[in-house]
């Protein structure tokens, strides 16, 4: 998932202003592949680019 936009979740799901909306997280299964548009479809097949996990996580220390 690229992103979500916070103020149309909260809007479609009633969400109050008062709670903060920080992430989304997919529950599911996916489509079938047939189903997808030509854009979904490669989307869906491309290569995935993720960042390591050491941008994100530390052990015993931050790191620089």
């Amino acid at each position: 998932m690229g992103g979500f936009d916070a103020d149309k979740l909260r809007k479609s799901l009633s969400i109050p202003s008062e709670i903060n909306l920080w992430s989304v997280i997919a529950i599911g299964y996916p489509a079938a592949l047939d189903t997808l548009t030509a854009e979904q479809l490669e989307q869906e097949l491309k290569a995935r680019q993720r960042r390591p996990l050491s941008e994100h996580f530390f052990i015993n220390r931050w790191s620089d």
